[in-house]
């Protein structure tokens, strides 16, 4: 089920963009991905703005300023760890 990346692919930086539907696995893929080499970061807007809202609700019920705060906060997680070679899976 799950594509096998060599060492040397994963050790360069690169972004890695997921998207499905809800429960079909992306999490569970890019767990999968990360336990296969350390180079790799896992970045999830939806865990930045449960982490960071006022109060935890549905993704759709967060307010604008709320999207926008937690986007820019990923942003800027990805850029760093850019900064250190890393891979990034959003």
């Amino acid at each position: 089920m799950f594509e096998e990346y060599t060492d040397d692919e994963l050790l360069k930086s690169r972004l890695i963009i997921s998207h499905g539907l809800p429960g079909s696995g992306k999490t569970e893929w890019a767990k999968s991905l990360a336990g296969q080499n350390s180079n790799i970061v896992i970045v999830d807007r939806d865990e930045i703005l449960m982490n960071t809202a006022q109060r935890k609700r549905r993704r759709d019920q967060y307010s604008a300023r709320e999207q926008k705060r937690a986007l820019e906060i990923q942003k800027n997680i990805i850029l760093d760890a850019f900064s250190k070679g890393k891979t990034v899976i959003t």
